[in-house]
């Protein structure tokens, strides 16, 4: 096959073939082939998709790779997001070896502030030497190439099929502590092979420890009894109302977050199954509602114990793994909290640092006195919260864009 020229035009009209080969620009002797697929694609191919991924994931410190069960899920029509979306997956190889792989992404729910498709590039792994940057030209190439065929006006990424699954890249190295299981752990170098592509910084994020939670239950601990005298009242979670809770937060998240950048609604059914994995883990001391004197549901925060540690240690393997897994469970110090969220109607009254009060009390009264509030935009109001209860940004994230 004679190779393709990257420009606009020879990679719009031949996207739609599995086997295309690119010269990096600007030119070298580097030459890739792209293969590509739709969902419930061939399976040796699909194969060869997530390997890459598992790979390039476990190559990267600190890094745990994502399932490789989960990943086939998603490239499968049984993944609920294909309900309203449709996808395209590639994988790039240089010589013979595959050294990165990626999805272009459109959801009939994703549109821009004039209603016009907004594309994303998501599931992103590639390798970082030259012939990595290569391949990432490659690949971002095709995937805006073909996101440009559907009609997309913008293309953001990273983004995993929604906001609601894996997204954005870290943004340096922070304070230089040991990542925590919600973060997205990448290689630097991934920021400058979109960069380079002509991405453009985007959206931010931030995440921020509490510096001292027992000082910030003291503070508000007058406005806490001045609710609870009034009828508020909180809840900690027991498990048999589980899929209450599911219900109610799915409710309140798709009336509260449609602000949020890249925000699409989902079903109630893929909310359940976005938690789904996250039960097994959950610690119901942490998880906390806000109901009205009047006994309406007014808002909740979900808070999870930090097992990154735990995990990476279980991915050493054997006795030893599964023992040094166990001694970091034990010594576990740290309490995140996913989400906090209040009902529109009831944020006067304090109802956010209602939760939080009971957060901090729970979590220092069990030995886990760090708390740290993960993954926030940058303009969010719980950085108003965050700031106000004294908290400390630690690490922060991007999203980039391509502006059509």
């Amino acid at each position: 096959m004679e190779p393709v020229t990257p420009s606009s035009d020879a990679v719009m009209a031949t996207s739609a073939r599995h086997d295309l080969v690119i010269p990096k620009a600007p030119p070298t002797d580097t030459r890739v082939v792209v293969r590509s697929f739709d969902v419930d694609g061939p399976e040796a191919l699909a194969a060869r998709f997530v390997a890459v991924g598992q790979r390039l994931q476990a190559a990267v410190p600190m890094r745990i790779p994502v399932a490789e069960p989960v990943v086939r899920h998603r490239l499968s029509s049984a993944f609920g997001w294909y309900r309203t979306g449709r996808a395209r997956h590639f994988v790039a190889t240089v010589d013979g070896v595959d050294l990165g792989r990626c999805s272009a992404m459109l959801d009939d729910n994703a549109k821009d502030a004039e209603g016009r498709p907004v594309g994303y590039v998501g599931q992103w792994e590639c390798e970082c030497d030259d012939r990595g940057e290569a391949a990432a030209h490659a690949l971002l190439e095709l995937a805006v190439a073909w996101l440009r065929e559907q009609g997309a006006a913008d293309v953001v990424g990273p983004i995993d099929f929604s906001t609601w699954h894996g997204y954005r890249f870290r943004d340096g190295e922070g304070d230089g502590r040991d990542p925590l299981l919600t973060e997205p752990v990448t290689d630097q170098r991934a920021i400058a092979q979109w960069e380079q592509f002509g991405f453009v910084r985007d959206e931010s994020y931030f995440s921020a420890e509490i510096s001292d939670p027992q000082e910030q239950a003291d503070m508000t601990a007058s406005l806490v009894q001045e609710l609870v005298g009034l009828g508020w009242r909180v809840r900690q979670l027991r498990m048999r109302d589980w899929e209450d809770l599911m219900e109610r937060a799915h409710a309140m998240s798709m009336e509260e977050f449609t602000r949020q950048p890249y925000f699409t609604p989902i079903s109630l059914e893929e909310f359940q199954a976005s938690y789904a994995s996250v039960k097994k883990g959950v610690d119901p001391r942490y998880v906390f509602t806000a109901w009205s004197p009047e006994g309406e549901f007014a808002g909740y925060v979900f808070g999870v114990r930090e097992r990154g540690a735990a995990l990476r240690a279980l991915q050493r393997g054997g006795l030893r793994g599964k023992l040094a897994a166990m001694r970091a469970s034990w010594h576990g110090d740290t309490v995140m909290v996913k989400t906090i969220c209040v009902s529109k109607p009831y944020r006067q009254f304090g109802i956010a640092i209602l939760l939080q009060a009971a957060l901090y009390k729970t979590a220092i009264d069990t030995g886990q006195p760090r708390i740290c509030n993960m993954l926030m935009h940058e303009n969010n109001r719980s950085r108003m919260l965050t700031e106000m209860a004294g908290g400390v940004e630690f690490r922060t994230y991007i999203t980039l864009r391509l502006a059509g």
